[in-house]
């Protein structure tokens, strides 16, 4: 009896011994899914499109951009707020989606304070106005095409995907929203040598589904901000106009929040809403 209980002593410990690695250690283990939730050739797609190579160079999983538009970004990003916390499918969006839609939908089908695992912050860009009524498009890539075509007169839009336009001389750039001058666009006055103290921008977040495992968040952090601050992912965002501003998951957590009570407060002035 004693030898059987030695045995399976032994059977026990060995089992501890070759316990399996941490979820955060074997992730990846299937492709990744970026899920854009414009149309592509907006600023959010360009950025997904650009990260993903980096990844499965580094992790050897594929990276697959998908492009899931709608109500102004809500579409796309409720997929992945509803999807597995595994990490494999991640969404990569920008302020409307995650700041101000919050307070232009009656009937929010998620909340992003709460039904996301923030993870880093992947650049933060000003808008640039390109020579009202209002016009809602599924992503910034449709309205930029329009103006060029002539069908609308005016573009307030990320430099990401708008600055292209205006380099290659198809829109005219009447200025940036930033607080100075993009230095790969001096010859853009600011709003605010105009209108003294006004500033806003675009910022795109990388997120994952809500109680997504802390060491797979930690990890995807650590990867991105790795990716963000090469030298040619630097000069590929700085020669857009926009900044890498890549941190910790809880500033990009805090930066959402604060940016939804900075918006709320201009849609409530100007009374939008939608259903």
């Amino acid at each position: 009896m004693k030898r059987v209980a030695a045995a399976l002593t032994a059977v026990l410990v060995a089992g501890l011994l070759a316990a399996p690695p941490a979820r955060g250690q074997q992730y990846p283990n299937k492709p990744i899914r970026i899920v854009v939730p414009f149309a592509a050739g907006g600023t959010s797609d360009i950025l997904a499109r650009a990260i993903g190579p980096h990844i499965t160079t580094a992790w050897g999983q594929p990276v697959i951009v998908e492009n899931r538009a709608g109500a102004n970004g809500n579409v796309g990003a409720d997929y992945v707020a509803k999807s597995a916390p595994d990490g494999a499918t991640l969404l990569l969006s920008d302020v409307g989606a995650l700041s101000i839609n919050p307070s232009v939908y009656t009937n929010m089908p998620f909340d992003p304070a709460k039904d996301f695992s923030p993870i880093v912050m992947v650049s933060y860009s000003p808008h640039v106005r390109v020579q009202w009524a209002y016009i809602p498009y599924k992503g910034g890539s449709a309205a930029v095409t329009d103006v060029v075509a002539g069908n609308a007169n005016v573009l307030f839009n990320g430099m990401l995907a708008t600055y292209p336009s205006v380099k290659g001389g198809r829109l005219k750039g009447l200025a940036v929203s930033s607080a100075q001058r993009v230095p790969s666009a001096p010859e853009l006055p600011t709003v605010a040598e105009t209108l003294p103290g006004f500033e806003t921008g675009s910022y795109q977040g990388l997120l994952a589904a809500a109680g997504t495992p802390r060491e797979i968040v930690t990890k995807l952090n650590a990867e991105l901000t790795r990716i963000l601050n090469t030298n040619d992912m630097k000069e590929f965002l700085a020669k857009q106009g926009t900044e890498v501003r890549a941190g910790t998951p809880e500033a990009l957590g805090t930066f959402i929040v604060n940016e939804k009570a900075r918006w709320a407060k201009v849609v409530k002035e100007a009374g939008v809403k939608a259903d």
